[in-house]
């Protein structure tokens, strides 16, 4: 009898614990992208944009999961306060107010090369350990 009180109260502290995880954050529109760019063409931009959807202001941390962009590509990324040539292994973004939004985007020059490509980040909050991937695939046909 004794093993089912203390059973019980440990299912109940961890349905507690699950419950109370905090989202401060949300990817707006999906977490992958997919383009095409026609040879000769290149992407401009194709982003993720990232939600504030706490009452205080959120200072978000992004690495790079996976890069399997052609060498031959000339790309690049920016990430909300930020632009880097190339795709750097991670930093912060800039202080996301609340109820505002914050990016990711990645940029591409494909120089004639056909070929296909990914991107994939991970955001994430220092604070509460909410992760969130953003996957971006590129084709060039």
């Amino acid at each position: 009898m004794r093993w089912l009180f203390i059973i019980s109260g440990l299912i109940g502290i961890i349905s507690i614990s699950l419950t109370e995880r905090q989202y401060n954050f949300k990817i707006i529109g999906g977490n992958e992208r997919f383009d095409v760019i026609a040879v000769g063409g290149k992407l401009d931009i194709s982003e993720f944009e990232i939600k504030n959807i706490s009452d205080k202001s959120l200072q978000l941390n992004w690495r790079t999961v996976d890069n399997s962009l052609p060498s031959s590509w000339d790309y690049s990324m920016c990430a909300y306060g930020e632009c880097q040539i190339g795709i750097p292994k991670g930093a912060k973004l800039k202080v996301i107010e609340p109820n505002k939004k914050g990016f990711i985007a990645l940029h591409v020059f494909p120089k004639n090369n056909k070929g296909f490509g990914v991107v994939t980040f991970e955001i994430s909050d220092p604070i509460t350990g909410q992760k969130e991937l953003v996957k971006f695939s590129v084709q060039v046909k």
